[in-house]
């Protein structure tokens, strides 16, 4: 801890003046006013004040570097830079052919904790950002009546989804990256499927029975 106080001598140079740490800022100096203005005083600075003074430190917020993984997304700015302990500001908003935007995540799978223009970047280096998508492809040839009967919910979910409308389904639980990471029958009308050992990202509920096909989009928070 830096100390809070030193003795100097009237007309003699101060000496060496500690220097303080503050996540997310560069430390600027010792000045005589607490907003960083008024007289610098250095370790060259000779004392002439009649009484003892305070110095306030100078603190400048660390300029740091976002950057953007569009995860086969194109027409996006790859980075931006952000201000420590300011709002990032607005995000850009990649494309990608069959799919809609979910927003950036600090983790790869679409999982993490998600950045947006209002989030006060409190990171002490640069963070990288992924975006999250979420397609209809696995529709392709979904059954109109099965997909209105089947209900999962809460979405987002956590540990649990509760699964109604599917007796006599075939569930598979896919990853975004397109990994089966769960498989079971149902056999009641109204089930309870744990999955709590699923990192947070977007899942494909796929049901089929009889040759028939369901296809819910799930977010795992």
């Amino acid at each position: 801890m830096s100390p809070t106080s030193q003795t100097v001598t009237y007309g003699v140079a101060v000496g060496n003046l500690p220097t303080p740490t503050r996540a997310g800022y560069t430390f600027g100096g010792w000045y005589t006013q607490a907003s960083g203005s008024g007289t610098l005083y250095d370790y060259s600075t000779v004392y002439s004040a009649t009484s003892g003074i305070t110095l306030y430190a100078k603190w400048t917020a660390n300029i740091y570097t976002l950057s953007f993984d569009g995860q086969s997304g194109t027409g996006y700015a790859l980075s931006q830079t952000v201000t420590y302990g300011v709002a990032v500001g607005n995000l850009p908003t990649p494309k990608r052919a069959g799919y809609t935007f979910g927003g950036w995540y600090t983790q790869p799978n679409g999982g993490g904790t998600r950045y947006t223009s209002t989030t006060v970047y409190s990171a002490t280096s640069g963070v990288k950002l992924y975006a999250r998508w979420t397609s209809g492809s696995g529709a392709t040839g979904v059954d109109a009546q099965l997909q209105a009967t089947v209900a999962l919910y809460p979405n987002p979910f956590t540990s649990e989804v509760h699964l109604t409308g599917a007796a006599g389904c075939t569930l598979t639980v896919v990853t975004a990256a397109g990994i089966a990471v769960h498989t079971q029958k149902v056999v009641s009308a109204a089930e309870t499927i744990v999955l709590g050992s699923l990192p947070s990202g977007v899942y494909f509920f796929r049901l089929e029975k009889d040759g028939k096909k369901a296809v819910k989009i799930m977010i795992n928070d």
